[in-house]
């Protein structure tokens, strides 16, 4: 028989069973991984957050980089009409198709990141671990939206070096090289806008790095990174099942070795031709892994921007920089000591500016 007085003590403790029940169901992995709704969701506002600003400052830039097309066209069809018309018409059809963002069609991407290849391997591996999420697909699908935003930035890169290389050499032969700077500097701009933004992505949040701090502690998600993430792809651990793949049906040193004696010989000047072409290799390996290296996850595009700047333009660091940015804040306080007629004042001012340059 239940006394009285028990009753709110086990209603207490049933409703506390009851909410810990259901935040354990809130879970987005087994108990061995648990994040929650909330913390997929501000992950997957932070990518949002990254593709909105690059959508937004692309079509920013491609509008000014049109209305300096406009410019250009005017003047080079004051001196030569049929050239205009050559390098002008279909122009705004090909800046519509390149601020269309494209799809990833292919498994590696244009643009490499390493911090969200790392993210959307995790994100993978969360929902290998579990049946359904919807946090973690809509996450997901926001991952490869920004991916596909990369990939349009390295698209754009491409065709505004293509264009200012056909209008640098049309306004040299007609000596009007210096009507292209006003194109050079959006152009340059844009591409300083993309990497800020993307440095700014590349920065993990504190979030982000305890989730892959506790994930690469594991064997299970080292397994999986190096099977499904793209960097795992072309770095095949040693012993997992895709170096096995890749390994299957490469010769051996052995085989090499005894093959070289069969046709050849095994005197020493082969040993040393061997030695010499090895050697020559090595080499050549060695110019690889510095070409590899200069493949980084902030570099815009993985690549050097060919979009250089204009002779005699001084770049204004505060055009790639947002509003508030752009504020500078300052405090100022002044005191007087007392005099015969007054008493002893101070006085507090604060400031507020907007940097032009």
């Amino acid at each position: 028989m239940l006394y009285p007085k028990y009753i709110p003590l086990i209603a207490l403790f049933s409703w506390l069973f009851a909410a810990n029940a259901n935040s354990q169901d809130s879970m987005l992995s087994s108990n061995e991984y648990p994040v929650t709704d909330k913390a997929i969701a501000l992950l997957e506002e932070k990518a949002k957050a990254a593709d909105k600003k690059m959508e937004k400052s692309m079509f920013v830039y491609l509008l000014k980089l049109q209305r300096q097309e406009k410019k250009l066209k005017g003047r080079i069809w004051k001196k030569d009409s049929s050239l205009a018309k050559q390098l002008f018409d279909g122009i705004e059809e090909k800046y519509k198709t390149v601020s269309q963002a494209p799809l990833q069609l292919s498994k590696y991407s244009q643009v490499y990141s390493g911090h969200l290849d790392s993210l959307t391997t995790a994100m993978k591996f969360l929902l290998s671990e579990r049946q359904e999420s919807s946090e973690l697909d809509k996450t997901l699908l926001q991952y490869t939206a920004l991916q596909n935003r990369l990939n349009q930035t390295e698209k754009i890169r491409s065709f505004l070096s293509e264009r200012k290389r056909l209008l640098q050499e049309s306004l040299g032969k007609l000596g009007m090289l210096k009507c292209l700077k006003g194109f050079q500097k959006q152009a340059y701009y844009y591409s300083e806008q993309v990497r800020a933004y993307r440095e700014i992505w590349e920065n993990p949040s504190k979030l982000e790095q305890k989730l892959l701090e506790v994930l690469s502690g594991t064997e299970a998600f080292k397994d999986f990174f190096s099977n499904n993430s793209q960097l795992g792809s072309l770095f095949a651990h040693p012993g997992g099942n895709a170096a096995a793949t890749s390994l299957a049906g490469l010769q051996t040193r052995a085989s090499v070795q005894q093959g070289i004696q069969d046709r050849f010989g095994s005197g020493p000047q082969v040993q040393q031709l061997v030695q010499e072409n090895l050697q020559a290799a090595q080499e050549q390996l060695s110019e690889l892994k510095n070409k590899l290296s200069q493949y980084s996850s902030g570099a815009y595009g993985n690549s050097t921007s060919d979009i250089d700047i204009p002779e005699g333009f001084k770049p204004n660091n505060q055009k790639t920089k947002t509003f508030l940015e752009r504020l500078e804040y300052g405090a100022n306080v002044q005191s007087q000591k007392a005099s015969s007629y007054f008493p002893a004042t101070s006085d507090l001012g604060i400031s507020l500016g907007y940097k032009l340059n």
